[in-house]
């Protein structure tokens, strides 16, 4: 009698000759029809092993190996869309993780990259009355800068991702995108009541008015991995959730491209300044994750300079 392959070989199997967002009995059903005598708890084990934003995938001995996701590894196989649904991993459209030792040995996972913070706006509470002074600032210059509360005060950091969504009207969505600029600190309240809140200084490379253009609505986030944040928090600043961030930027993204509401430099010869994430399109999206990751897949990884 021939022999059972391994059961993370099953899993492969199944994932490579199954189309498209998979539940665990698909993958199961595909099992049982073609192997006889499978375990069902070690079937799932093994998607749990496989699955790479799973983050109970570094109790298994096969995942206690520091490595990154896009790596090659035939344990980075599926990407978790939600409880008990999965799909093939692909490092372009869900991001790549890290398996790392931490300071006491014990292994964990985490995204690489930046952290990305939610900052709110409510126009009922505050009137934002310097947003069309901001945009044409931004479309002027290639870059505006904004004061908001943040929450998350003793975790966000210069350099982490920022995006503004609007809420407490009928369409609620995103509106601003940027990155973090300055430490948060204690600065009076927008109210001006005398009171006194962390804020942080968002440098923008995206600002949109919502009274004239559209906006990312988050009504269209239903379906998909993006229901897995809250995105009308109570207060602003807070962190949004590692296996969501990917696809946020893959949806501002496909949605700033579909609408040109890049930002374009207002000068040519700004074109030759290095560094500055909000001069050129081209510098914008090596900020964002998506649009660097078809970059590379596209032209490769050789530098041409």
């Amino acid at each position: 009698m021939k022999e059972n392959p391994q059961v993370w070989s099953m899993v492969k199997d199944a994932v490579e000759n199954l189309d498209g967002e998979l539940s665990y009995n698909d993958i199961k059903q595909y099992i049982n029809d073609k192997w006889e005598n499978v375990n069902q708890k070690t079937i799932t084990a093994q998607i749990t092993v496989a699955t790479v934003n799973h983050k109970s995938r570094t109790h298994f001995n096969e995942n206690k190996i520091e490595r990154f996701t896009d790596s090659g590894s035939h344990f980075d196989l599926l990407f978790q869309l939600g409880r008990g649904r999965v799909i093939k991993y692909n490092p372009t459209e869900h991001g790549v993780w890290q398996l790392y030792k931490n300071t006491t040995g014990k292994f964990e996972l985490k995204f690489k990259g930046d952290n990305c913070y939610l900052f709110a706006w409510n126009p009922n509470n505050w009137s934002f009355d310097e947003l069309d002074e901001k945009v044409n600032e931004l479309k002027a210059t290639g870059k505006s800068t904004v004061l908001w509360s943040v929450q998350g005060f003793k975790k966000v950091k210069v350099g982490d991702r920022a995006f503004i969504v609007q809420i407490g009207t009928k369409v609620k969505g995103i509106f601003a995108s940027g990155f973090v600029v300055s430490e948060p600190a204690l600065l009076p309240h927008w109210r001006e009541d005398g009171t006194l809140v962390n804020r942080v200084r968002i440098e923008l490379d995206i600002l949109i008015n919502p009274q004239i253009n559209n906006i990312l609505d988050i009504a269209d986030f239903e379906g998909s991995i993006l229901e897995n944040q809250h995105w009308t928090p109570q207060s602003s600043g807070i962190q949004i959730k590692n296996e969501v961030t990917v696809e946020l930027e893959k949806r501002w993204f496909n949605f700033l491209n579909n609408n040109g509401l890049f930002i374009k430099p207002p000068k040519a010869e700004q074109l030759i300044i290095e560094g500055s994430p909000y001069q050129v399109i081209q510098t914008v999206y090596e900020r964002n994750n998506y649009a660097r990751a078809l970059c590379l897949q596209h032209h490769g990884y050789t530098c041409f300079v």
